[in-house]
């Protein structure tokens, strides 16, 4: 794999055909993967990781992985515009975003979530979302 000017990487492919069943020709097959496209994937892998993980550690509290997939994309973007931008503070963010039943944002009862998340006094964002989420979760979260 190589990486242009532009950002875009390069990935060489080897492939075969076969003609008459007897003659094996080898060539190459050059995929470009522009950077806006790597984000798709890279965003789907995010997002797979994290249901994933929601799925497994609470399979009770799942509804349809339709309105999963909902919420985990809304709350991987409120990450986003919050400033989180590392996989691992993205997922403890949907994951406080779930354990406050996808109303972090909107409700009146974790108002003191967002006051914490809101208060660049008390640290990096990333630690202020952890801090939230040992809230949320009872104090469970190392």
């Amino acid at each position: 794999m190589s990486r242009g000017k532009s950002g875009i990487k390069r990935i060489n492919l080897c492939y075969t055909t076969t003609v008459l069943q007897k003659n094996i020709h080898w060539g190459f097959l050059v995929l470009t993967i522009r950077a806006a496209q790597m984000r798709v994937f890279e965003d789907d892998q995010l997002h797979r990781w994290i249901a994933q993980f929601l799925w497994s550690c609470y399979p009770d509290r799942m509804t349809s992985p339709g309105a999963v997939h909902h919420h985990v994309t809304r709350s991987i973007e409120r990450a986003r515009t919050r400033g989180l931008s590392a996989a691992f503070e993205i997922k403890k963010y949907v994951h406080i975003a779930f354990l406050a039943d996808w109303m972090l944002e909107s409700s009146p009862d974790f108002r003191w979530a967002r006051l914490i998340l809101d208060d660049e006094e008390l640290g990096g964002l990333g630690g202020r979302v952890h801090q939230v989420e040992a809230q949320l979760a009872g104090g469970t979260i190392s």
